[in-house]
Formats: C-alpha cells, sequence, structure tokens
C-alpha cells in the first residue's frame, strides 16, 4: 500500500492543474459591465446624430444668409440663431463621439474627456443658474441688450426676424389629451369668443390642450420698435412707419389667417390696445417664469439628473476597464 508521501507526486499535477483552471477562469471572467457598457453608448450615439444635425442645419443657416462675405452681419454674432445652432450642435457633437467611439472601443482616454465635458457643462450652468439667481437685475439688463440687438436687425436678419415673431406671435397649438398633458402656464385669451383662458387648459369644443405664446410687443412696450429703421415713425415713404410686426396683433376673430399689415401705422392711433398687445415681452417672460418657477426648476434638475448620470456611468466604464488591464497585467 502506497505511503502519503508516495501519493504526492502523483496528485501535484493535478492539484496545478486545477490552480491553472481556476486563474483562467478568473482572467478570462470581464470585469467591463455590458448593460453600463451598452447604456452609455446607445445614450451618446442620440446625442451624437442629434448634435450632427444641429450642427449642420446651423451651417446651412449660415451659408444661406452668407454671413461671411457680409462682415456687417459679424457683429451680432452673439445673438445669431444660426451660430447659437452650430455652437451647440458642435458641443453636443463632440459629447456624444466621446461618449459612444468610448464605450464601444473600450477607450478609457475618451471617457475620461467624455466625463469631464458633462462635469464641466454641469458646473457651468449650476453657476449661470446661482448667478442669473443672484443678479437678477443684471440679467434683465443683459436680455434687454440681446432682444434690442434682434429688433435692430429685423428685416435685416432673417433668422432674428423668425425668432422675433416667434416670442411675439399667437401661437395656438392643440394636443390631444389622450397623448399628453400639458401643465397650465399663462393666463391668455381664448381662441375665438374673447374671454380668459388659460394656457394648458382643456379647450371644452375639442377636448384637446390649447397652448399660447407670450402675447408680448416689444421689449418694455411697443414703442421699442421706434428703434428699428422701418418700424421709426421718422421712416421717410414707409409703409410700415410707426408701426409694429404681424406678430404683435391680436388674432382676428373672424379667420384663422394672418393679416401682415394689421401692424402698419398702429402706433399712431390714440388707443391700440384692440389692435396689438400692450405688454411688453420682458415683462411677460418674466411673468411667465415667475408663474411656473417650480416647473422650470423641475426641468433643471431633470436635465442636471440625466447629466450626473452620465457622469457616473462613464465613470464607471473607465473603472472597470482598467480593471480588466489590470487583472490582464496580473495573470500575464
Amino acid at each position: 500500500m502506497a505511503t502519503p508521501r508516495e501519493q504526492a507526486p502523483a496528485e501535484r499535477p493535478n492539484a496545478t492543474r486545477r490552480l491553472r483552471a481556476r486563474r483562467k477562469r478568473r482572467r478570462d471572467r470581464t470585469e467591463v459591465s455590458c448593460c453600463v457598457k451598452w447604456v452609455v453608448f446607445s445614450q451618446n450615439v442620440l446625442f451624437w446624430i442629434v448634435g450632427l444635425l444641429i450642427f449642420a442645419a446651423g451651417i446651412w443657416a449660415w451659408t444661406e444668409k452668407d454671413t461671411l462675405n457680409n462682415l456687417k452681419r459679424l457683429t451680432s454674432i452673439a445673438v445669431d440663431p444660426a451660430f447659437l445652432l452650430i455652437i451647440t450642435g458642435l458641443v453636443t457633437f463632440v459629447i456624444g463621439f466621446t461618449g459612444c467611439v468610448g464605450a464601444l472601443r473600450e477607450n478609457t482616454f475618451l471617457l475620461a474627456v467624455y466625463s469631464f465635458l458633462l462635469g464641466i457643462i454641469l458646473l457651468c450652468e449650476l453657476v449661470l443658474g446661482i448667478l442669473g439667481f443672484v443678479f437678477r437685475d443684471w440679467l434683465r439688463g443683459k436680455v434687454k441688450e440681446i432682444l434690442q440687438a434682434l429688433i435692430s436687425d429685423y428685416r435685416e436678419d432673417e433668422d432674428a426676424m423668425d425668432l422675433v415673431n416667434w416670442i411675439q406671435g399667437y401661437w395656438v397649438r392643440f394636443f390631444s389629451i389622450e397623448f399628453l398633458v400639458l401643465v397650465p402656464l399663462m393666463p391668455s385669451k381664448s381662441l375665438e369668443q374673447g374671454e380668459e383662458f388659460a394656457s394648458g387648459q382643456v379647450h371644452p369644443e375639442c377636448n384637446c390642450m390649447v397652448y399660447l405664446q407670450l402675447q408680448c410687443c416689444g421689449i418694455t412696450s411697443p414703442g421699442d420698435w421706434n428703434n428699428n429703421i422701418y418700424f421709426n415713425c421718422s421712416a421717410p415713404s414707409s409703409p410700415e412707419a410707426c408701426g409694429v410686426p404681424y406678430s404683435c396683433c391680436r388674432p382676428p376673430k373672424e379667420t384663422s389667417l394672418p393679416n401682415l399689415q394689421c401692424g402698419y401705422g398702429v402706433r399712431r392711433k390714440d388707443d391700440f390696445s384692440e389692435l396689438i398687445y400692450n405688454k411688453g415681452c420682458l415683462d411677460a417672460a418674466q411673468s411667465w417664469f415667475d408663474q411656473n418657477l417650480v416647473i422650470v426648476a423641475a426641468v433643471a434638475i431633470g436635465v442636471a439628473v440625466v447629466q450626473i448620470l452620465g457622469i457616473c456611468f462613464g465613470q464607471n466604464l473607465r473603472a472597470d476597464i482598467l480593471a480588466q488591464k489590470a487583472k490582464w497585467a496580473r495573470y500575464k
């Protein structure tokens, strides 16, 4: 009968093979979470595509206006909607690219850049939000300067004209209650009857939600349009002299089609409150913000949470990749 010392040499190879198999299983077991990897990848593919589309739209709008050959337009580039589209699209594209390729190729450098950019944007949003709340009067003055530049460029810049008309205009949109529920925004007039009707309420005739714009004119009053050369009361031989754009006009009761000449010479009248809006857009926006502060705060918190989750997922994936590389180096 064999002694224990005689059995040991025969058992050692089996123990060595088991140890090597155990080490191989540990080495082959990945540290990278597939769930986190594909969540980061799929989320940033969407950002990548959206950023590319926004950037392309901004470039197209800039070339259509022939901005590079008209140096005068470069003086108001900070409030140029096309330029803002280019910057927004470029930033979104870069963030989506670093997150998408970094997750797909498991590149720790790109994932670090992705988390860093999201952190910088989140920090900037937080600082701007605090400064905007503390220095509210200063922010109001800056917004007034931007709106003044838009009014001055009206008729000269198509993008500025569309933006001003969108801010001032009376837009009526119907949303089916079965698919979308909106919260009340701000008081406004009804569609045709003329009685008070709150935006976001259910319209009794169509069982749908109604959303309306700020319904304003000018910055603080319709008189601000006197700063535009076409709407100035001293404008020579201009049919728009002492008038306002059609987006300032109240909607006609007899038709849903806008009258593009409804604001011609309207400020020459003693009382034009029934024809155009009297409230300035700055005061209207302030009223909307004060009435919907909870909604604005909820949206801001939701955006911040999405950004924080993106940073956490990116750093988690990067840590998993570094742990996997360390394991490979240890089992070489």
